[in-house]
């Protein structure tokens, strides 16, 4: 499952709702072909990693779909933890607790992220600091070892299909390569409804589908 189904999974997210959010994508296409005038070419990591609303459409992805869900427990097992988040007294956890916490719980907290359903990047924007909240790859010494190898193939992935393909209009009179959702919707096939450890949509979802046109 790592270092594979997740990035598979993340990129199937990420390429739902773009196709879902037309000024999403534009705004993203457009600072794509700055960075890669020829799409034709396959971008590099330096040409891509850095760019801004590309970034911040990647991290809201992972925000709003974690593919792993499952808690990372840890224990402190000779001394008592205390806890101050300063507003209420000091927590005491004796020693020997399990302590958790999963993605999806911290990520849909609306005092963290307003409006937590909504796929919105710009958050990524104003407030840079946010990332201190993305538990996506876990935190700390024991975080995903495979993070950096994810975010390159998130980069790469992302950057090469949307500088290419445009968003299908229904027309049949576009030039260039088109996508478009088939048979697809957030609520049924992209959105997590059963933690098994990875994020599972409704029981029976095919996932998601996409029609390419060139």
């Amino acid at each position: 499952m790592a270092g594979q189904d997740t990035t598979a999974k993340a990129l199937a997210c990420l390429t739902c709702e773009l196709l879902i959010n037309p000024d999403i994508l534009s705004k993203l296409k457009i600072e794509l072909a700055h960075a890669i005038p020829d799409p034709r070419d396959l971008p590099t990591c330096q040409q891509v990693e850095n760019l801004p609303y590309l970034s911040a459409v990647i991290q809201e992805t992972l925000r709003l779909h974690p593919p792993v869900s499952l808690r990372s427990a840890r224990v402190s097992p000779d001394e008592a933890l205390n806890y101050d988040d300063g507003c209420n007294p000091t927590w005491v956890i004796p020693a020997g607790t399990p302590i958790s916490m999963c993605a999806p719980s911290i990520q849909s907290n609306p005092d963290i992220f307003p409006e937590p359903s909504k796929f919105w990047p710009e958050r990524w924007l104003e407030n840079p600091r946010l990332d201190r909240y993305l538990m996506t790859f876990s935190k700390g010494t024991r975080k995903c070892v495979g993070i950096e190898l994810a975010y390159q193939e998130l980069y790469l992935v992302s950057s090469a299909v949307f500088r290419k393909y445009d968003l299908y209009d229904g027309t049949d009179m576009q030039q260039g390569p088109t996508l478009a959702l088939y048979n697809t919707t957030r609520e049924r096939d992209v959105d997590l409804t059963s933690d098994l450890g990875f994020s599972v949509p409704v029981r029976g979802s095919k996932g998601v589908r996409v029609l390419v046109r060139s």
